[in-house]
């Protein structure tokens, strides 16, 4: 046990990123950008042009 030292910084870091707060705050945020995503490709979708897979794919 004498080669181990336990860091503050360590048991701080390990407190706020395993805390179900910021889990809550993840979840949310990838909630938000997964709807904001959706609405983006459904509003691609909704504007697509009537010949849009004619056209060529540009590479």
């Amino acid at each position: 046990m004498g080669k181990y030292t336990i860091r503050p910084q360590e048991i701080y870091l390990l407190e706020c990123y395993s805390s179900p707060a910021y889990f809550k705050e993840m979840h949310d945020a990838y909630a938000h950008m997964l709807e904001a995503a959706e609405y983006a490709l459904e509003l691609f979708m909704s504007e697509l042009p009537s010949d849009y897979r004619n056209r060529p794919i540009n590479i």
